[in-house]
């Protein structure tokens, strides 16, 4: 949680609900930014390499 987080609190309505701040909305959106790089990541990193990058290098010197 960073410092902004803590002193945050969102905007009530007259019916109860909460109108988030612009740094909860932008809080907000960059987590789910951060959480979707993360998992397209994981779905590289867990896809088979098609060729190994030391023999890519070696063959490139030659």
């Amino acid at each position: 949680m960073s410092i902004q987080e803590g002193f945050d609190s969102g905007i009530y309505t007259q019916n109860g609900n909460e109108e988030l701040s612009r740094v909860q909305l932008r809080n907000m959106f960059i987590e789910k930014a951060r959480n979707d790089i993360y998992k397209k990541l994981g779905e590289w990193r867990s896809e088979e390499p098609k060729s190994n990058i030391a023999e890519d290098r070696a063959k490139n010197k030659e």
